[in-house]
């Protein structure tokens, strides 16, 4: 859908499907397909110091015209 990985940030956006390579830390399935067949962008988050940023950027949207934008997060830990 146009969304991309910012590389001004060290952290970075994965895609992904079924589920993430290190255990309990992303959803077992897409939320859209409810199964393992979607895809999802995660952070690989397991080592990352707090405070830490990953930036998902898209090309130019023209804010006069109708966009519709939806995102479910998927959380672990504290």
């Amino acid at each position: 859908c146009g969304l991309r990985h910012d590389n001004t940030t060290r952290m970075r956006w994965d895609l992904a499907t079924g589920r993430t390579p290190s255990g309990d830390t992303g959803p077992s399935l897409d939320h859209t397909t409810h199964s393992n067949k979607g895809f999802f962008v995660y952070i690989e988050a397991s080592r990352v110091a707090m405070g830490s940023k990953a930036w998902l950027s898209s090309d130019w949207m023209d804010p006069g015209s109708a966009v519709c934008i939806q995102f479910w997060y998927h959380m672990y830990g504290e």
